[in-house]
């Protein structure tokens, strides 16, 4: 984990050669028994397989469990188009932008959680999903997404399958995961020189619960910061009534 994120931390400039990367860290737990990092390179690009090499002998550096490795080459339009099915379950997300790589603190958190032994069907995952290059060239006013300088996001999820299994133990477990790497800052990724928010697209109302976010900062701040009065004033002009909403909208300005 301090490999690959210090990795991150100097190479997701918006020019870095690995700029078209695209790779998942998959850090599951002692139940599924793996540990995966997958990804893509466009192999058009000059020297994709020097660059890919370099980058797996970087995270695995001082590692001492040798991993198995397998590669493919496939047209850019496959592989952007498989869609891999599963089978229904009900499932809890929360995420997390990181700005720079977890403190050890933080990984001693993540590594005690996901090696601790669980009952019945509890076998979440964390995963720390490439962020940065041209995405971070966008100014942070310009969309409703003000999250522009991140190298990471960071993903904790746990399923369960709606007939068997056990949602409360899957949720606390998932909760406690999260509470636990951010408890310097009130159990969520308050902005910061290591956080910086949350990501909408897995809305997790979580966040705005004060039983579990206890660090004075709004669930619409860990999304949106400075952009939300912005995003309350198109509300107001598009939807006064507040037809459209959810958990998580955007409430009208008062």
């Amino acid at each position: 984990m301090r490999n690959h994120g210090t990795w991150h931390e100097h190479d997701s400039a918006p020019h870095s050669p690995y700029a078209g990367l695209f790779s998942v860290l998959m850090l599951n737990s002692r139940r599924k028994g793996t540990v995966s990092l997958v990804g893509h390179l466009d192999s058009t690009e000059e020297g994709a397989r020097r660059l890919i090499d370099d980058y797996v002998a970087a995270v695995g550096r001082g590692v001492g469990a040798r991993p198995d490795r397998g590669q493919e080459e496939e047209p850019w339009l496959q592989s952007e188009a498989a869609v891999q099915e599963t089978a229904p379950a009900s499932f809890k997300a929360k995420a997390a932008y990181l700005r720079k790589r977890f403190t050890d603190r933080q990984i001693t958190a993540v590594h005690d959680h996901l090696s601790r032994e669980t009952d019945g069907d509890v076998d979440g995952s964390l995963w720390l999903v490439s962020y940065g290059g041209k995405v971070n060239t966008v100014p942070a006013g310009a969309t409703a997404v003000a999250q522009r300088d991140s190298i990471l996001k960071a993903v904790y999820m746990n399923s369960w399958e709606a007939r068997r299994g056990n949602p409360e133990a899957c949720l606390a477990w998932v909760r406690d995961l999260y509470r636990s790497v951010y408890a310097d800052s009130g159990g969520v990724p308050v902005p910061g020189t290591v956080s910086d928010g949350s990501f909408i697209n897995y809305p997790d109302t979580d966040l705005a619960d004060p039983a579990l976010n206890t660090s004075g900062t709004a669930w619409h701040t860990l999304y949106y910061k400075d952009n939300y009065p912005r995003l309350q004033r198109v509300k107001a002009r598009w939807d006064p009534r507040d037809e459209f909403r959810h958990a998580l909208s955007i409430r009208p300005p008062e």
